[in-house]
């Protein structure tokens, strides 16, 4: 699903037990191709993450 995510685009993803295995798989697969950010879950027993795809040297920049 993540290696399909564009270039400057975001899932956020809502689990029950933290994500951190996720990150360490991600960067050993794709090295420094997302950043993430802790976002408010809708539950206190619930951890969210928001995981944007960074753009690849020679990707179109996005317009502001």
């Amino acid at each position: 699903m993540l290696a399909a995510l564009p270039a400057h685009h975001a899932v956020t993803l809502i689990n029950d037990h933290d994500p951190k295995p996720l990150f360490y798989q991600l960067d050993a697969e794709q090295p420094g191709s997302f950043t993430r950010e802790t976002v408010e879950a809708p539950q206190p027993n619930l951890f969210a993450v928001r995981i944007t795809r960074r753009p690849k040297p020679g990707d179109i920049p996005l317009l502001s």
